[in-house]
Parts: C-alpha cells; structure tokens; sequence
C-alpha cells in the first residue's frame, strides 16, 4: 500500500496556461477522479461547456494553496498536535517533560523534544525544540524553573546504554 500525497508541488502549474482534466491529472501526477474531487470542493473551471473541462493554472495553485492552509494548525508556545483529536492541545498539568538530547542544532542550539500527555484523549504528544526555544517558554512563564533530573542515556552512544559515563537531562517541568 502506498503513502497518499496531501501535499501537492505546484511549480509544474504555469499560471497562464489551461490545463485539461487529463493534462492536470498528469502535471500533478494525480488520478483523473483527484481532479473531479477537487472540482466538487471548490475548484472552479474556466469553461465547462465545450464538453470538457478547463481549468486556468492560476486557480490550480490558488485552489492548492488554500486547501494546504486549511489542513494547517499553528501552534501557540506551550501547544502540542495531538493526532488524535487532530487539534493543538496543552499538555496535562504533571505530564509536560524536557528531554535534552545534546545533538547539535546549527551553531548555538542543542536539540531537545517536549513530551507531554492530551489533555483530552490522554494520548503521548511530542513537540521537536530546541534549548533556546524552551529558555524562552521558561522566561515567559509557560514552563517551571522546578525540576527533576532523570538519567536518559549518554550523549554518544545508545539511548540504553551508557557506555561513556556521559548523562542526558530528562527534565520534570509543572505547570
């Protein structure tokens, strides 16, 4: 079974030139009935009474751009995606943990994920970040100073071993 694409590139689109159900289906590569669907949730031809479709490349790419920004959930600091609720949700209120890995992240920022539990469906969440970004949610009061250090695993080697003495932070954040 293959993956679906939700995302579709739309620089084979010229916006000036009309494109055929067929020739959409191909320039995409979709299905034919992807391009019918779309048709029916909103994306508008040029002329349809010739006995085909039409649709201008310009509306593709608009068409395209929206649908992409309504499937989009930004989130506010201190915000898990639960993929279960398929919503932004805050973490329960002893649940919300730090995990500093170490790994570089550019030239200043060291890798780090937020773990936490849905305060709704109780499912784990996990949120990428790094220690800048979670020093500035600790300055603006969104995380605790209170914490609890735990031994993860070293920085080098294996998540379960600890092999070079090296110790990571696993840090117990209330909010």
């Amino acid at each position: 079974m293959t993956k679906k694409n939700r995302t579709y590139n739309t620089k084979y689109i010229k916006a000036r030139d009309t494109y055929t159900v067929k020739e959409l289906a191909e320039a995409m590569p979709v299905h034919p009935r992807t391009v019918q669907a779309w048709r029916k949730q909103g994306l508008s031809p040029v002329a349809e009474d010739m006995g085909y479709l039409l649709f201008l490349g310009l509306e593709i790419i608009r068409f395209l751009k929206v649908k992409r920004q309504k499937h989009k959930h930004p989130l506010t600091p201190g915000e898990f995606y639960c993929v279960t609720c398929r919503q932004p949700r805050h973490g329960q209120a002893d649940s919300v943990s730090i995990v500093l890995t170490g790994k570089p992240l550019g030239k200043s920022a060291k890798q780090a994920f937020i773990r936490g539990i849905c305060e709704t469906c109780g499912r784990p969440l996990l949120l990428f970040s790094s220690d800048l970004k979670i020093r500035k949610m600790i300055d603006g009061g969104l995380l605790s100073k209170e914490h609890q250090a735990v031994l993860l695993g070293a920085d080098d080697g294996s998540v379960n071993t600890d092999i070079r003495g090296g110790q990571n932070n696993e840090t117990q954040f209330k909010k």
